[in-house]
């Protein structure tokens, strides 16, 4: 099996390299650059025209992307980022943004797909494997979130963020006991991460244990931020 999936994407990698691109590129997005003050607008103009004149550099297409999603304009810079992956598919900070900005959007199942790419070209950039955690579980996928985020406790047992993730992972699945567990550990770790606090309240609460549930709420509102 493991042979066969080498030769379909030696397959796929040689298609790509003798005839370019396999999918239609999308076309750069139409900005309406009057919704924006005026130093934002030139710095836009600037980066548009560079990604006009050159519209089949993965560079300029997402700068382009990456100045539109600064200023939150996530559609138009999925876009950007969707061309600039597909012109250089082998680029990882091009998966990597797209994924991310698929992630504002709620494109959850896209974000899987892309993150999953980003993460098989470069597996210990912990960024990128969080957000492939992350974009599972909300794809609805808990089972495989939890597993990653296991996998990456085990490695980084500091990063409380993982720990969270887990515990979200492990409530989707009805799971409290083990969430409480994830939970607090994160933290400890984190003594002020109020979701943290409020994801272990909420879980206690299940659990019957209304002492601990009223601690970790009231942690929680002096930590909202």
């Amino acid at each position: 099996m493991r042979k066969k999936w080498h030769l379909i994407f030696f397959l796929a990698s040689y298609q790509l390299a003798v005839t370019g691109h396999t999918t239609p590129l999308p076309d750069l997005p139409r900005i309406d650059m009057a919704n924006f003050l005026p130093a934002t607008r030139n710095q836009i103009e600037q980066v548009y025209s560079a990604a006009l004149a050159k519209p089949d550099s993965a560079d300029t297409c997402g700068t382009l992307g990456m100045v539109l999603d600064a200023y939150e304009q996530q559609e138009s810079a999925e876009t950007c980022y969707r061309r600039a992956h597909l012109i250089e598919p082998n680029s990882f900070r091009w998966s990597f943004y797209l994924g991310w900005v698929q992630v504002a959007l709620g494109k959850n199942g896209e974000a899987v797909v892309t993150f999953g790419e980003a993460v098989r070209m470069n597996p210990d950039y912990l960024p990128a494997r969080l957000k492939l955690a992350e974009s599972l579980l909300a794809a609805g996928q808990p089972q495989e979130s939890s597993k990653l985020y296991q996998a990456i406790t085990k490695q980084r047992p500091e990063f409380a963020e993982a720990h969270y993730g887990l515990g979200r992972a492990y409530a989707a699945q009805g799971d409290a006991t083990a969430a409480v567990a994830s939970y607090l550990e994160a933290c400890e770790l984190f003594p002020p991460y109020g979701a943290a606090h409020y994801a272990l309240a909420l879980a206690y609460r299940k659990l019957g244990d209304t002492a601990n549930a009223r601690q970790h709420f009231n942690v929680f509102e002096q930590n909202k931020t």
